[in-house]
């Protein structure tokens, strides 16, 4: 049930929604659903996006049967909308009704991991929110955004945002091996978790870098990291990178040298 009250700039949406609040009240759901017909309708008018957005939303988060694919496919541009609110209304609706239907998250995965980099952390938040879930049915679509996930952990660090940096080092869990550039990206990042949440003493997401850290920089996997103090930890992460540098220098001279 909607507040009609919070309706009262849009007469004509006001009326729509006293109307659905009636049928729900009687259960009549196929009338429901051709109201939502007619605020798929209305989503032409710039003026009525944000509130008819937000009704949906809740449709889309209680009752994703009554959206269809019609209706997604005008919202989702939406999506990349610089109004917050439909921003995120728009989200919510896309990713409610993705989640419903596991065969299309393939499609729609690019438009919601580039959420991850919004300079909205509201935005960034619901973002997450879906991937996770999304993550959980395909794991290997993280694969193809290795980069997008190294940005982003380099945001939620500067915004020092736990929750979030943990869902990305649970993220990067998902992809293997890292080229050099990102390998050099990752050990910088890591080392600036490393100072600041060692020293904090926050098991969970010292649990997650360490995990992170025996996986992309696998010859530390014979060395007990989880007694190392952070300074020493560090240490080992810049000589484990050095060699790599090195390897890499080594197999470009040679190919150079061929040609």
């Amino acid at each position: 049930m909607f507040n009609s009250e919070d309706f009262n700039d849009y007469p004509s949406l006001k009326t729509i929604v006293l109307k659905i609040n009636k049928f729900l009240e009687k259960d009549k759901i196929a009338k429901v659903s051709k109201l939502i017909e007619d605020l798929e309708n209305l989503l032409t008018n710039e003026a009525f996006v944000v509130p008819i957005t937000y009704i949906l939303s809740v449709f889309a988060e209680s009752k994703i049967e009554l959206i269809n694919n019609k209706l997604i496919q005008k919202v989702k541009p939406f999506i990349r909308s610089d109004n917050v609110k439909l921003k995120i209304n728009s989200i919510l609706i896309v990713g409610f009704f993705v989640l419903a239907n596991h065969d299309v998250i393939e499609n729609y995965f690019q438009v919601f991991a580039e959420l991850l980099v919004d300079k909205s952390e509201d935005v960034r938040d619901n973002g997450y929110f879906f991937l996770q879930q999304f993550l959980e049915l395909k794991p290997n679509l993280m694969l193809s955004h290795k980069n997008l996930a190294l940005k982003a952990l380099s945001i939620e660090i500067t915004q020092d945002k736990q929750e979030n940096i943990v869902s990305i080092l649970d993220f990067l869990n998902f992809c293997e091996e890292l080229n050099f550039r990102q390998l050099y990206k990752l050990r910088e990042l890591l080392e600036s978790l490393i100072n600041r949440f060692y020293s904090a003493n926050k098991s969970n997401i010292i649990s997650k870098i360490q995990a992170i850290v025996i996986k992309f920089f696998p010859s530390l996997k014979e060395i007990n990291i989880e007694n190392l103090k952070a300074v020493d930890l560090i240490k080992l992460l810049d000589d484990q990178f050095l060699m790599e540098k090195v390897k890499t220098s080594f197999i470009f001279l040679n190919l150079k040298k061929i040609n």
